[in-house]
């Protein structure tokens, strides 16, 4: 298993980051629990499961996947969680 880490800088506030962030995982069939501004997330799929740490700041979001299998690639999971929080 291979680690992916990216940057987003924030398109709301931090809390509407949170909230979106929130949703989108758990409508895709995922669990997040957060404290403060830092998140662990996993989300399940039936080929693999993808777990990792989110942090917010003022500044920006930062992503680290800590657990993925290693088909797939971190470009393609960058795309997808950034839909979790540009819509």
């Amino acid at each position: 298993m291979s680690d992916c880490k990216f940057e987003f800088g924030l398109t709301g506030t931090a809390e509407e980051t949170k909230e979106k962030i929130i949703g989108g995982i758990e409508k895709n069939n995922g669990e997040i629990e957060f404290s403060d501004e830092e998140g662990k997330f996993t989300i399940k799929h039936p080929l693999a499961t993808i777990g990792g740490k989110i942090i917010i700041s003022e500044s920006g979001l930062e992503v680290q996947i800590t657990e993925k299998p290693v088909f797939i690639p971190c470009e393609m999971i960058k795309s997808e969680v950034e839909k979790f929080f540009t819509k």
